[in-house]
């Protein structure tokens, strides 16, 4: 039952926060990207929101990146 419910509930949010991460985001954060590009990213079940996350997450703490 998780595996069914719970495991597409945990994509659908986490591609809703990438979106809203996304379109909120200035365009430093983007890692030189425009937001169009990284809409179309995100749409990519769990693998786009994980790499908006990972990419916006370095920038944050590092202000480029470089990884």
């Amino acid at each position: 039952m998780l595996i069914r419910v719970g495991l597409p509930i945990l994509a659908v949010g986490l591609l809703v926060y990438a979106l809203v991460d996304v379109l909120g985001a200035p365009p430093h954060e983007r890692a030189g990207l425009p937001r169009w590009a990284w809409v179309l990213i995100v749409l990519v079940p769990v693998l786009g929101p994980v790499a908006w996350i990972y990419v916006r997450t370095v920038v944050r703490h590092t202000g480029r990146l470089d990884r």
